[in-house]
Order: C-alpha cells, then structure tokens, then sequence
C-alpha cells in the first residue's frame, strides 16, 4: 500500500505567479520554476530561496494527497534588496515579474491588492490542475453532507487525486495602505478579511498574524524570525530584525 502524505505549510503556485519565462511571457504551469547558468549560481550562493518549493508536476509525481498552501504577497523586504551586495543589483539576472516587484518597492500597490492578484491566479487555474494533476482546493460548500469523519478519510484517500485547503501567509496580506508607507495605516484589517471569507470561490483553513519581516504600514504583529535565516542572508533589510549579519 503507497503511504499518502500529508503537509502543513508549502507553496503550490506562488514561484509561478511571480516569475516569467520570458519578457511578458508567465511562467508554464508544467514546468518547475528553477534558475539556470549564472542565475543558478547566485541562487545557490545565497542560500537557494528561488528554486522551487513545490509545483503541479512534482505534487503529480509524489504521494502528497492532502495539504495546506499558502498564499502571500511579496514583502517590501524582499522585493527591496533581492541578490543586492556591496551596492551591486544581481536581481535581474532571476525569472521574476519586476513589475511586480517595483509595485511592491516602491508603494505603487498594497499587500491586499497582491494578496487577491496571486489569489486569483490559483482559482484561474482551478480547472487546469484538476484536469492535468488531478489536484483539488478543498472547500466547505463541497462538504460532504451527512458523511462520517472515516468516510472523509477513506474519500481523500481514494484514487490519486491531490486535495489542498489555502491558509493566508501573514497579516500583511489584509493591508490596504501603500506598501511601507506607515503614514496611511489601513483602519478596518478585519473588513479585508471578511471579504475573503465571504469568497465561494474559495476557502480558507487559517490566517497567521506574523511573516518574516517588519510591516511598519499593518500592525497586527511583529516579525517571526525564519528558523534557519537563508531569508536574512538572501535579503539583507531593516525590515528584519534583528538585521542578519
């Protein structure tokens, strides 16, 4: 009998919703997002944060059948000081989406207005993983009426399909201000939040208040230090406290 596996924390999409193949061209769902020659070689040297986590094919490939993906909008303190040492920008030498990330640099955008982009984006592409990957967001308006907690199990169990419920990455993600610009705080966070929960196109299992970095613009709570800091070494930033050295 194959062991199903089940994960708490991990990213489905994100990589390919921040990345571009090509000029304007986004990334191809079939294919992991990996980094290439020197890009790869930057990659690596700063701890490897751009390589993919996950992707449709390797979800396909593996025995992951049950899962938490988290959706997250870039934070100011990786779009601002992405592969930058000794005053040299090495950013542009990655797959990514620079309009993006000068949005998120420069307060053109809010983390909320990201949040539902990249959100919209996994819905988009619903009936693509479930007809290529056999993958599923799960969703309480799909429950399964009168059925025991056993005949749950044995139904997620069954067959090779791949069932994953979306949990929000960060209190920022509710933020309504111009990112980093702390002189117009958001009021209302919660009004954001319900707004979400009001969505029938998709569902959510849980919210953690705290990221990576600072958001002097949503106070919700402070930082959450990365466990094994590959984050400070790759985005050095004030924005992380304490700064990584």
């Amino acid at each position: 009998m194959t062991t199903k596996i089940f994960d708490s924390h991990f990213h489905l999409l994100f990589k390919h919703h921040v990345s571009v193949k090509e000029k304007d061209k986004p990334f191809n769902l079939d294919e992991e997002v990996k980094t290439k020659s020197f890009g790869k070689l930057a990659n690596d040297l700063f701890g490897g944060p751009f390589d993919s986590q996950s992707s449709p094919s390797q979800v396909a490939k593996s025995n992951l059948y049950l899962g938490i993906t988290s959706i997250l909008s870039m934070e100011h303190a990786f779009a601002n000081q992405i592969l930058r040492r000794g005053g040299i920008d090495m950013s542009h030498i990655l797959p990514l989406d620079f309009e993006m990330v000068e949005r998120t640099k420069n307060g053109k955008t809010t983390y909320y207005k990201e949040f539902n982009l990249q959100l919209d984006f996994h819905i988009k592409n619903k009936k693509f993983l479930i007809n290529k990957y056999n993958i599923y967001f799960l969703n309480r308006t799909d429950a399964l009426g009168d059925k025991s907690e056993e005949d749950i199990k044995n139904y997620l169990k069954k067959g090779d399909n791949h069932y994953f419920v979306l949990s929000i990455e960060g209190g920022h993600n509710l933020s309504t201000s111009p990112v980093h610009i702390a002189s117009e705080l958001p009021i209302h966070p919660e009004k954001q939040l319900k707004e979400i929960q009001d969505r029938d196109d998709c569902d959510f299992i849980s919210l953690n208040l705290c990221h990576l970095s600072h958001i002097p613009e949503q106070y919700l709570g402070g930082f959450a230090q990365g466990h094994n800091g590959l984050a400070m070494l790759a985005f050095k930033s004030n924005d992380f406290h304490p700064i990584h050295n």
